[in-house]
């Protein structure tokens, strides 16, 4: 068995850390605090568009079922034609203000996680800035 060589091994990133205290704990916990609020903020509005999606595709189906029948009860072809034009048109006008009403709670969901994320970069950098002066005080 090879002799232990490792006698005069320092680890190189021990006179790193050392004079940090437990800085770099509590901010690693602090990060991971952060990641935790925006991905439960992510996970909440996920549900929500989740659950608007069902609502809006019971509500198509229900629009479905009453225009066939409306249109099977109608005898005129003229008038067959012209309710079967409304209802493109209005299905169509409500597809797009489904469209808007879940892209905004999609932007809402990613503003709040990136204001979370943001101001605990912005933390970061003040911890950072402010560990850097104490070792130069203690220098």
């Amino acid at each position: 068995m090879a002799a232990n060589n490792n006698k005069n091994f320092t680890n190189p990133f021990e006179k790193l850390f050392t004079g940090l205290g437990n800085f770099p704990t509590d901010s690693w916990n602090r990060n991971i605090a952060a990641l935790n609020a925006a991905n439960k903020i992510f996970f909440e509005y996920f549900q929500t568009v989740s659950k608007r999606n069902q609502q809006i595709a019971q509500e198509a189906f229900e629009d479905y079922t009453n225009a066939w029948r409306d249109l099977l009860t109608n005898k005129s072809p003229e008038l067959h034609v012209s309710k079967h034009v409304d209802l493109a048109k209005q299905a169509f006008e409500k597809s797009v203000a489904n469209c808007g009403e879940l892209g905004e709670i999609l932007n809402k969901s990613n503003r709040e996680a990136m204001e979370i994320l943001t101001r605990r970069t912005a933390e970061i950098l003040d911890e950072t800035k402010e560990q850097l002066k104490n070792l130069k005080k203690a220098a």
